[in-house]
């Protein structure tokens, strides 16, 4: 065998997607978007994969495949090697490089763009003022005459979650915030604690605008360094559907957001591993932007853009959502029970001390703006959830105002 042969094979890399086609063949993509062209490849070389981690080396490969009657040889994997790394689905130069442009290009747009549009909401403005004044129009239920400082409201999609928003949003009608600080949830991309965004944000028939002036003082305020890198607002959509009632609301209004994508807690709500009580990083974030906001004088309203349980068939769960379904309500009373007490630390214990089995995908945007707020009580608008019977799964979500 040629030298190459006791090579590893390079690692194939994270956020990939695969399926099997009628045709045979395994089709592979990328969710990310830095591959431009998907990939297709023999469905028998698809459990190969595995094994490309940067330690496997061809030999060893070609000797397991051989084990379980699989027809390999040295040749055909630095032929599948070739034809991965050409397409950037493997962790080598050419894809870093890749990369590194397609983060540059996005970086430089002062606009972030629209991905919902005409899927979640109509991009054309007056169909789009008119469907938001329906959604909204539905809640007749009085509302306290102070508008939450703080809220916690779904990022489902609107056209299953209006009744939600509706509450929500209704309950902000009056505020006089001039700044919204909206921690969004990272469905997409993750690689940092915290991801800024100082792009504004397209919405139909105009933009929400970003408080550049409080996104530079929070930078230079904190003591270290968070990344500059947008890219993962790029497709997320956690932080674009409150935008977009934003933007309905308060069209003549002087408004600016603060878009912050919170990476996930999971070493202390998965793995237990202590709590973010402890955490410099993480309280010291939370202090620095409450401070930033004193500074400025900026009026804020916190907003946490998060669902709550991912639960079935979907989500790898062996049950289905329907028969899951009524001890995960328990289980949400029990969190929102907390949320309403405002109480950040008893919040993610409870999450904590099932390590997060359900799936509650806004733990940390919940956990910050309960925190950040010095919020003392509050009140669950809605609660409500999504029974996908295609898919065998149900998502829970709820608003809550908190002052």
């Amino acid at each position: 065998m040629p030298s190459s042969a006791n090579k590893p094979l390079p690692p194939l890399r994270f956020g990939l997607a695969a399926r099997i086609t009628p045709f045979g063949t395994a089709l592979l993509h990328d969710p990310l978007g830095y591959a431009e062209l998907s990939v297709s490849i023999p469905a028998f070389f698809a459990p190969l994969l595995d094994f490309f981690d940067g330690e496997t080396t061809y030999r060893e490969l070609v000797k397991q495949a051989d084990e379980v009657g699989m027809s390999c040889t040295v040749a055909s994997l630095q032929n599948l090697v070739a034809i991965l790394d050409e397409s950037c689905f493997l962790e080598t130069p050419r894809f870093f490089n890749r990369q590194a442009e397609v983060d540059a290009a996005y970086n430089a747009q002062r606009i972030r763009r629209m991905t919902l549009n005409d899927i979640c909401y109509p991009s054309d403005p007056t169909q789009f003022h008119r469907q938001l004044d329906e959604w909204l129009a539905w809640d007749t239920e009085p509302h306290n005459s102070t508008p939450p400082p703080a809220i916690i409201i779904p990022h489902i999609d609107p056209r299953l979650g209006w009744k939600s928003y509706a509450r929500a949003w209704n309950a902000l009608r009056q505020t006089d915030a001039d700044t919204f600080v909206i921690f969004g949830v990272p469905h997409v991309m993750s690689y940092d604690r915290f991801m800024i965004c100082q792009q504004d944000f397209a919405v139909p028939g105009g933009v929400v605008k970003t408080d550049r002036e409080f996104i530079k003082r929070l930078r230079k305020r904190l003591p270290y360094e968070v990344t500059r890198n947008q890219i993962a607002h790029r497709d997320e959509h956690s932080i674009e559907l409150q935008a977009i009632f934003l933007h309905h609301l308060f069209p003549d209004r002087d408004i600016k957001i603060v878009p912050i994508l919170h990476g996930a807690l999971w070493e202390y709500v998965e793995n237990g591993q202590g709590s973010p009580e402890d955490d410099e990083m993480v309280q010291g974030f939370y202090q620095t932007i409450r401070q930033v906001a004193n500074e400025l004088n900026r009026n804020v309203c916190w907003i946490a853009s998060a669902d709550l349980c991912h639960i079935g068939h979907k989500f790898g769960d062996q049950k289905t959502g329907r028969q899951m379904l009524k001890q995960i309500t328990k289980f949400d009373q029990s969190v929102i029970e907390q949320t309403v007490q405002a109480d950040a630390a008893g919040f993610i214990s409870r999450v904590a001390a099932v390590q997060n089995q359900y799936r509650i995908c806004g733990v940390a945007p919940i956990y910050a703006t309960l925190q950040i707020s010095n919020a003392s009580k509050g009140e669950l608008l809605h609660y409500d959830h999504w029974d996908n019977q295609q898919e065998k799964s149900v998502v829970t979500y709820a608003s809550v105002a908190l002052w």
